[in-house]
Formats: C-alpha cells, structure tokens, sequence
C-alpha cells in the first residue's frame, strides 16, 4: 500500500487495533491495516486521534501534514529513525571541516546540474522545435558543470548553482502553454498553474528527504550546501536538490498530456491552487513515479550516514 492519501475535509482518522479507521463526512467507515502504510499525508481540515499518531510514530510511519487550501507551511511528524549518535556527531565533524563540506556540496550541485541538462535534453527530443530555446541553456549548463568541479566553497558553490537554476527556467518554461502564465519560478504564493504544481511536487520531495534522514540518523537541520537558518532543514533542503529534476519532469509530463489543465486550478486572493479533483489526479501520478527518487534518497542519506560514522570514529583514541 505503501502512502495513504487523506483529502476530504472533515475526516476523522482513529485507531481501532492494528488498523487506520477513516470516517469521511456522509460515507461508511473503512479499515486499512496499519502495517501496510509507509507514509500518511493528510490535507486539509481532518482529525488525527493522539493514539494513531504514536502507533505511527512506533513504527516509522512519516505523518505529513499539507496545509488547508495550500496557505501556508506543511509539517511533518515522524519518530527519531536512528539510535546511533555517532552519525550525528561525524555529521557535525564533517559540517565544520571546510574541504569536506565543499566536496559534499560540491556533489549536490553537480548531481543538480546533470539533472537540469538531462531534462533538458528530453524535452528536446519531443519538442525539436524548442532547440533555440534548449540548446543555449544546455551550452551554459554544461559551463557551470565545469566551474562547479573547480570550485573551492560553499557560497560560491551556491551561486552556480542559483545561476544553473536561471538558465534552466529560463528554457523549462518554453515548454508549457502560453496560456498557463508560466513566467519564471515563483512560490508562496505560487502566481499561476505551473508553479503551483512545482511547489506541491516539491513539497512532497522535501517530505521525502526528511524521512530518508530520520531512517538514517542524521540531523536534518545541518546541510552542507544550505547555511543553518532557524527553523529550516538545511540537509533535507540538500537532498531535495538531488530530486528536483525528477519533479519538474513528472510537472512537465502532467501538462503535456493533459493530466493537469488550466482550468484544474483557480485564483485565491492572488495565490493559484490545484482545485480538488486535479489534487486527486496529481497524488494518484505523484505516487506511480514517486518510488525511483525515494530510493535514491536512501540510498544517498545511508551513503553520508556512513561517512559520518567514519569521520567520528576517525577521531577516537
């Protein structure tokens, strides 16, 4: 079953044994197991009993909570996902080592780039008409992929990796309709339907990221591309960078094919939202794909769990 997807406001989710009860407004109550769920993402006005949600945090169940009518922040719950406090503090090590948080963040922003000129590149294949749009992008692309192998720190890193996203926004957004507004990468608010579907795609990743950290024990607020800010996860922001280009080329496959329309979203005092019906339709897609960046999200969190461990064994006596 893996994620359980909870859009009706009113719902009442409660636990009855091993199961998740959900009673929605004028329907019959139904009992999913609770073994089965992986992740709950709940949006909207819905109640949570305070048992089901340590049952879910007892079993590693990440709860994500979207926003009514998409103002606002999203939350996460989720339980600590590992015991071993060595990784947290070789992650410290490492974060305060300047040659090895520069090659971290170094990796980051080349796994970002690559991904950039990869879409683009299929979008060239289907749309050959676009190439004087692409090409260019793809030119400079592969520039920045270059200045980033040189690049010896953090804000430097970031700046190349804020002018490969300019390039690659700047030739992404030929793609869409005229007619959709897609202007430039804009978010809370997002101005039309693109960027409203971007921002809940990577609302979804970033939910994604912060669990693949709890599993592997790491701190989620010390990135190492993303300075410490109050209140961000700074390494989950990390992570989301390697998953990017998968949301914006499941986005640019929704409008392509017609998943999504105009007419799928509407205006909120200036603030554009996926109506309910496209919300359906965008989680039952977002779902299909989801399972490949998830992987690669382990996969990397597991892989800095482990480099962290060493470099905090390194210093024992």
């Amino acid at each position: 079953m893996g994620t359980v997807i909870i859009d009706r406001r009113g719902t009442v989710l409660t636990r009855q044994g091993g199961a998740l009860c959900i009673r929605e407004p004028d329907q019959p109550p139904r009992n999913l197991p609770l073994r089965m769920i992986d992740r709950l993402v709940v949006a909207g006005a819905v109640q949570l009993d305070s048992t089901l949600l340590t049952q879910l945090a007892a079993q590693q169940t990440a709860v994500l909570i979207l926003p009514a009518r998409g103002a606002g922040r999203s939350s996460q719950l989720f339980a600590t996902g590992h015991g071993d406090l060595t990784r947290r503090l070789g992650q410290y090590r490492l974060a305060v080592d300047a040659p090895a948080r520069c090659a971290l963040a170094r990796r980051i922003v080349t796994f970002r780039v690559l991904g950039q000129r990869r879409l683009l590149q299929r979008m060239l294949t289907v749309r050959p008409d676009l190439r004087r749009r692409l090409l260019p992008a793809m030119g400079a692309l592969g520039g920045i992929r270059l200045s980033v192998a040189t690049a010896t720190d953090a804000p430097r890193l970031r700046g190349l990796e804020g002018a490969a996203s300019a390039q690659f926004f700047a030739a992404y957004r030929a793609a869409f309709a005229p007619s959709l507004g897609f202007e430039r990468r804009n978010r809370r608010p997002p101005r039309d339907p693109v960027n409203a579907a971007l921002s809940l795609g990577y609302t979804l990743l970033h939910a994604d990221a912060l669990r693949a950290l709890s599993v592997a024990g790491l701190d989620p607020l010390l990135g190492f591309l993303h300075e410490p800010v109050h209140g961000r996860e700074s390494l989950a922001c990390d992570l989301v960078e390697l998953g990017r280009s998968r949301v914006e080329a499941y986005i640019w496959r929704l409008f392509a094919t017609q998943t999504l329309r105009g007419e799928d979203f509407r205006d909120d005092n200036g603030a554009v939202r996926l109506g309910k019906n496209a919300r359906s339709r965008f989680f039952a897609t977002w779902e299909q794909q989801a399972p490949t960046h998830r992987r690669w999200l382990h996969r990397y969190a597991r892989g800095l769990a482990r480099r962290s461990a060493l470099a905090q064994e390194s210093q024992q006596p």
